[in-house]
């Protein structure tokens, strides 16, 4: 890759990255770490994929390569709070627990993926 069009990737990433963490919303939450980064993105994969991820699902597909299920437990539990996540209860098995974004989260993911068409 030529170093101008490297140069100019990496400034749109750090640019991004800036952007993010100034933000207020959930994207700026979910930033604060890479185990949030990963979450965030598998629930909104699951969003996408019309397959709402279940509690136990997204602990075992973070646990214990990534954090905890403490830490899962905490990052969940505080974007629930912060309203940037819902979890409800799955309507075939009520036992089932699912995250799904809310409508703000999903808006936000949107407007964030759309500048990821870097040159």
């Amino acid at each position: 890759m030529e170093a101008v069009k490297a140069t100019t990737k990496i400034n749109k990433l750090l640019n991004d990255f800036i952007a993010c963490h100034y933000s207020n919303g959930a994207l700026a939450s979910f930033m604060k770490s890479p185990e949030a980064q990963y979450i965030y993105l598998l629930i909104m994969n699951s969003h996408y994929n019309k397959d709402p991820i279940c509690v136990e699902t997204l602990i075992n597909m973070v646990c214990p390569k990534f954090c905890s299920r403490q830490t899962v437990k905490n990052i969940t539990t505080a974007s629930i709070e912060s309203n940037f996540l819902n979890k409800i209860v799955d309507k075939q098995d009520k036992r089932r627990k699912l995250f799904v974004p809310t409508e703000k989260t999903i808006l936000e993911f949107e407007n964030w993926i759309k500048n990821f068409d870097y040159p």
